[in-house]
């Protein structure tokens, strides 16, 4: 998946203005969930829980979940997702995303 896709599909799901701080939650997540030890992140934290479920509806993220604990791991598509926003400069830039 590519920025522009995903940016495009959630400009017709949630609104236009929305895309920018629905893209900083999505690439905050990715970068999370790439820099951590095996690639996967385990929570029990309620905040954390909505985020990781509506990156799970777009299928950027894989979510098992026993005994109150979910394990989060990137998708294929959450994978190149990282790498897209990764050379379009969201991750240490001035663009506030990540």
């Amino acid at each position: 998946m590519k920025v522009r896709q995903l940016s495009d599909a959630l400009a017709i799901t949630h609104g236009e203005g929305k895309v920018n701080q629905l893209l900083t939650v999505i690439s905050h997540w990715t970068k999370k969930l790439f820099d951590s030890p095996e690639t996967e992140y385990i929570t029990s934290n309620e905040k954390d829980m909505k985020s990781l479920y509506f990156l799970r509806e777009l299928k950027i993220i894989e979510l098992a979940e026993n005994a109150g604990q979910a394990t989060a791991k990137l998708t294929k598509e959450g994978k190149d997702l990282y790498w897209d926003f990764l050379g379009k400069g969201y991750y240490g830039s001035s663009k506030g995303f990540g």
